[in-house]
């Protein structure tokens, strides 16, 4: 009688508990410093690590696990200051080798010890030339970008809302335009992709939105430079209302510049990065899902921020006293920056400028 072999359980669910518990206890007793968020977020490919590790130890194929180990130490080593692949973006539109590994698994199967030597050496030719594509130049890394000049003037409006509807990439918004522009930069975006702009203008006052269309493709959880990149500059007298909304990436909002009167900022994965002007701004809404927002405040500024937090590791600057949902840089508040952020998962900043 054949004895159909045992199924092993999984080791990655139990480990990823097991992880998730002592990183939520190291920070609840307060046994690690400022910088164990910072390590803990760069770690997180060794999720593709275990992965794979717990699909070979569960006999589940060779070539995709291989492969699978293969890109998170890639990625490790790139969070860390070791880049080994420079194009991310080339690494990232080799996906359907995913599939191809999986089609070998399932041709090699696990018949004998002879398919185990064939899978695990297709999967490390497959991770070889994965990276040898991604790594070999330009030709392949920048072959789906193109560079779009992006200007508009005023057409006589004296105040303006403008929205930017960003999908992915690195956006970074600061003021020193002419003073008959509202806008005026450049977006390196997929070929893919098209510019979205609209612009009208009603009595005096200005509605500018901007945007992509199209297909686009970013790199997950990596907060490096980017392949696809926004540079915009605003209109640094005009009265402003901001409205910038990112899917996943980073953006960069020097608004020390701009005469701003509300801000709204939204990052669904990613980064978010605030300095704030010395002058105060009405209202300022800042949102996260997953990833990191941070806030630069000048240091004679009154400040008010109000948190809404999950699993969120929140760091003040010293000098900021908490009272109850609230944090102020000074006992007695008037006319102050209120600030609202929401942060589901992830970590909170407040600095002072430098």
């Amino acid at each position: 009688m054949e004895t159909k072999p045992r199924n092993r359980k999984s080791l990655f669910w139990p480990l990823l508990l097991i992880a998730l518990g002592v990183a939520l206890f190291v920070n609840n007793t307060h046994l690690a410093g400022d910088t164990f968020w910072d390590t803990l977020l760069n770690l997180w490919p060794l999720l593709l690590i275990v992965g794979g590790l717990d699909s070979i130890f569960r006999r589940e194929g060779f070539v995709g696990p291989v492969l699978l180990i293969g890109v998170g130490v890639v990625i490790l080593m790139g969070n860390f200051g070791y880049p080994v692949v420079e194009h991310w973006g080339a690494l990232l539109r080799l996906w359907p080798v995913l599939l191809i590994a999986w089609g070998l698994d399932l041709l090699v199967g696990q018949r004998s010890f002879w398919s185990l030597i064939v899978g695990l050496g297709l999967g490390v030719a497959l991770l070889a030339g994965v990276l040898w594509l991604a790594s070999s130049g330009t030709t392949i890394g920048d072959s789906g970008l193109k560079g779009e000049t992006i200007e508009q003037t005023l057409e006589g409006a004296t105040n303006a809302e403008v929205t930017l509807n960003i999908p992915t990439g690195l956006l970074e918004v600061r003021g020193g335009t002419s003073s008959g522009q509202l806008v005026r930069g450049s977006a390196r975006i997929a070929k893919t992709e098209t510019l979205a702009q609209e612009y009208t203008v009603t009595g005096k006052h200005g509605k500018y939105s901007l945007g992509s269309q199209g297909f686009f493709y970013t790199t997950p959880f990596y907060w490096g430079e980017a392949d696809t990149g926004w540079q915009l500059q605003l209109n640094s007298q005009l009265p402003l209302e901001l409205i910038s909304k990112m899917a996943v990436g980073e953006q960069r909002l020097w608004l020390n510049g701009l005469n701003l009167q509300t801000l709204e900022a939204k990052t669904v994965i990613g980064r978010t990065i605030v300095a704030l002007p010395q002058k105060t701004i009405a209202l300022v809404n800042l949102s996260n899902v997953i990833g990191e927002v941070v806030i630069y405040v000048p240091r004679d500024a009154d400040v008010q921020i109000e948190m809404d937090t999950a699993l969120t590791v929140v760091r003040i600057a010293p000098g900021f006293q908490r009272r109850e949902n609230y944090i102020f840089t000074s006992p007695e508040i008037s006319a102050a920056h209120h600030i609202r952020v929401e942060n589901v998962i992830g970590v909170i900043r407040v600095l002072f400028m430098p």
